[in-house]
């Protein structure tokens, strides 16, 4: 049976434009505008284009500017556009995609409708908009006004920017009073069948000071409006006894928001301190903290953040206190959304005590979860997010209790591997099983004898993984004797050794591996010496054996971990205890944001960076098992809050963090605040898409989209990424009726075009034999297969439409592309 993998499908807009003349040749990136002659009007354009590609149709550069104007015949007068977001007659765009425009005009009634003794001929006079009208219509506030504004045409949609741009019926949609927090300008349009009013502008500008509040007992400086998401130099001073600036600004979305002061000059003792609007008790703030410098707070000593979830669409007055009394200290103040942590599914999806929770996403970003099963005999599971909620992923991978549970995703074809260790027999085993789309199967009949392990793919799809070796011993442990570190690899069904065996001085744990973009294999673990504390050491294999990178037993802690930056290929560590982040450049281990602690106390400490180099750290934050799930950021000067603080409900154990397919950070974890205590939940703050993994049978099935061929858009066009080598199934079904769900009304024609737009070749064709729904066969509709096999990495673009473009056969049609694995 054919084993298949889903491809990520992207709609893209394909559109007929006007062109007229321009540049030829060239290898500029381009898009296809094609125009549609017009019943009762012209269109008139200008744009530069590079080749024809047809009758009406122009290839047009990336972002080049397209004009368009439609000019009724007598009789007509203009109607809508479509294709492009725009009310009026002329209408100017860029080119960032495929484009279909055409333009409709209406017939009018009547041509005589005037005065017959005026000698003149009839009509209906041409439309005024009248102006909008502001209210307030501009002025100096103290507070944020709210702004409404109207029009005195029945009918007319009002347009408005406050970027200082002419608002035209792309611009934004006036529905709702605009607040007003900072000094701008409005500009209003408004705009019915096509014709445009004059435009208005109004200036609202904000006091920055002056006037009396009462925050506290005392009088200060009323709040300084400012706009979140934005940074201010502002001064804080002891002249006249104002030690003290208050800044107040309006939530959108609720969620967690970071208020940070940096870059203060002049040494200085500050407090933040949170209110909500209206809350003039000095003891009525939410939340404060202390700012010292050189104590930093768990910070760089220049650097203080202050994080709390607030509600939306709310005001508060965010306090800055120079308890100090030292005179004129500057700081920035920045005021930024941090996000919300969301549930991937269900919140305790496992329905049992979990321990040893690791987590690995594939490359759709899909994740998969291990863990020991407390609560069934503590074997080793995984669980996968199929979309709607979370499925098992072929049983137990263990048939008897196991611990030190890992995971990885096989790169090749996306399947999760897992390590474990369970005792047979007194005997330490390390197992290493892969699913292989029905049940678990071990990778090697060879022993590997060892308690901790960890595993990674190098750069060129090899398996690897390090362990405790216990192979002297039989696998015997014997505590304060053996159990030194070993790397091997995985070369067909054979464990290779990766330099020397138990190249450690002695026994080794929690340790982690990473491969840089020379695929030089990195391992972190702990170094024990029972009588003088848990001990960090880095070490490279260099080709031929391992070296250390710095000093051995460099760092106090007992979780390291490992992460390389995507861009500058350099070796990152957190450490757990006094967490801190290391960068190792020049020989040597700096410290990243300062040299303070980012927390006192914190276990389970994670590492991963975005494709884009932003750094993440995920942690439990407290001592002992007292933890709270947290996710920091380096920002590049110092570590700021991901979302809320302390987000799991209560302790968060063994904490797991990966990054997602949009860039996001996404975390596991076991919940002491879960229904059932300490379950697995699994948070992100981004979307995350999962499909159903398959309960039987070598395969992995994934349905596609439903789209619709119309009049007035008669062909649609999508684009998915392909790798050489590998096959492709694109499969089709023709028109049919949705609403009957069996009515065949025409054919559709499906063409597959490479990166120049050549048809690309297809190497066997066949009729569909399997059906998922989606694709069943519908009375006499087809579903038709067609197998492509690129010969490179490259973006492939799919057209659809009717066969030979006959207007028959409008209506809804299905498609999907599948990765097909012989």
């Amino acid at each position: 049976m054919k084993k298949l993998r889903i491809l990520l499908i992207s709609i893209m807009t394909a559109a007929l434009v006007v062109g007229c003349g321009g540049d030829s040749g060239g290898s500029t990136e381009t898009y296809k505008l094609t125009l549609a002659q017009p019943v009762g009007g012209n269109i008139n354009y200008q744009f530069k284009y590079t080749t024809e590609c047809g009758d009406y149709c122009w290839n047009v550069p990336k972002g080049g500017q397209v004009t368009l104007e439609a000019v009724a015949a007598q009789g007509y007068e203009f109607d809508e556009w479509s294709g492009i977001n725009c009310d009026l007659r002329e209408c100017t765009f860029n080119m960032n995609s495929n484009r279909i425009v055409s333009v409709t005009f209406s017939e009018l009634a009547s041509t005589d409708t005037g005065d017959p003794d005026s000698g003149t001929p009839g009509g209906d006079d041409p439309i005024t908009v009248a102006a909008p009208v502001l209210s307030p219509n501009g002025g100096t506030f103290a507070d944020a006004p709210s702004v409404t504004i109207t029009s005195g045409t029945d009918g007319a949609v009002i347009y408005y920017t406050i970027d200082g741009n002419t608002p035209t019926g792309s611009s934004t949609q006036y529905s709702d009073a605009i607040t007003v927090t900072t000094t701008q300008t409005i500009k209003a349009v408004a705009i019915k069948d096509g014709e445009s009013s004059s435009v208005v502008e109004a200036t609202f500008t904000i006091e920055t000071s002056g006037g009396d509040t009462s925050y506290s007992d005392g009088a200060f400086t009323a709040p300084i409006l400012v706009a979140v998401g934005t940074t201010s130099g502002k001064v804080g001073t002891s002249a006249d006894s104002a030690q003290d600036s208050y800044y107040r600004f309006t939530t959108d979305a609720a969620g967690s928001y970071n208020m940070t002061v940096s870059n203060i000059v002049d040494p200085a003792e500050l407090y933040l301190y949170l209110y909500e609007e209206g809350v003039n008790s000095e003891s009525g703030f939410m939340e404060r903290i202390p700012f010292r410098l050189g104590d930093g707070i768990g910070r760089d000593s220049l650097y203080a953040t202050l994080n709390h979830e607030l509600a939306a669409s709310t005001s508060y007055v965010l306090r800055v206190q120079n308890s100090s009394n030292a005179a004129n200290v500057t700081y920035d103040l920045d005021i930024e959304y941090a996000g919300s942590w969301q549930y991937v599914g269900d919140a305790g999806f496992n329905g049992t005590e979990a321990l040893n929770v690791q987590m690995a996403l594939r490359s759709s970003g899909q994740p998969y979860v291990v863990f020991r099963d407390a609560g069934n005999g503590s074997r080793t599971k995984v669980m996968t997010y199929a979309g709607a909620s979370w499925e098992n992923v072929g049983g137990f991978a263990s048939s008897e209790a196991s611990y030190n549970q890992r995971i990885a995703i096989d790169p090749s074809d996306n399947r999760p591997v897992v390590s474990y260790n369970e005792v047979i027999d007194s005997k330490q085993y390390t197992r290493v099983k892969k699913f292989n789309g029905t049940e678990w199967e071990n990778l090697s009949s060879s022993a590997l004898h060892g308690v901790y392990s960890a595993m990674a793919f190098d750069g060129n799809g090899n398996l690897h993984v390090v362990y405790d070796d216990y192979s002297v011993s039989d696998g015997t442990f014997t505590p304060g004797s053996n159990g030194e570190l070993t790397v091997k690899k995985l070369d067909s069904e054979n464990w290779l050794s990766v330099g020397s065996e138990r190249f450690s001085d002695r026994r080794a744990v929690h340790m982690q591996l990473a491969f840089d973009g020379d695929n030089a294999a990195h391992v972190a673990f702990v170094d024990y010496i029972t009588s003088q504390g848990d001990k960090i050491t880095v070490m490279k294999f260099d080709g031929t054996d391992w070296t250390v990178l710095g000093d051995k037993r460099q760092f106090a802690g007992g979780t390291p971990d490992l992460a390389f930056h995507p861009v500058t290929d350099e070796l990152y560590l957190v450490k757990d205890g006094n967490m801190r982040v290391y960068r190792y450049a020049d020989s040597q281990w700096h410290s990243v944001g300062g040299d303070a602690d980012i927390v006192s106390t914190a276990n389970a400490t994670n590492i991963a960076f975005a494709p884009d180099g932003a750094l993440y750290a995920a942690y439990g934050a407290g001592a002992n098992y007292a933890l709270k799930a947290n996710v920091m950021q380096f920002d590049g000067a110092a570590w700021r809050v991901v979302g809320e603080r302390d987000f799991s409900q209560d302790e968060g154990r063994y904490v797991s963090l990966q990054i997602g397919s949009d860039g996001l950070p996404m975390v596991a974890f076991a919940d002491k605040g879960n229904e059932l205590i300490n379950s697995i939940s699994v948070m992100s703050l981004g979307e995350v898409s999962g499909s159903t993994p398959p309960s039987g049978g070598d395969y992995d099935l994934f349905v596609g989209i439903e789209d619709e061929l119309t009049e007035t858009d008669p062909e649609k066009w999508y684009e998915f990424a392909v790798e050489a080598g590998k096959t492709y199934l694109v499969q089709w079904e023709d028109i049919f009726d949705r609403s009957t769900e069996s009515t065949y009304s025409g054919d559709v024609e499906v063409s597959v075009f490479d990166g120049s737009d050549n048809y690309f070749p297809y190497f066997s064709s066949q009729s569909a034999t399997d059906s998922s729904g989606l694709f069943e066969k519908r009375d006499s509709g087809y579903v038709i297969s067609n197998y492509i096999k690129p010969l490179g990495n490259s973006v492939l673009r799919i057209k659809v439409n009717t066969w030979n473009n006959s207007a028959y056969a409008y209506g809804t049609f299905a498609l999907r592309v599948i990765e097909v694995t012989d």
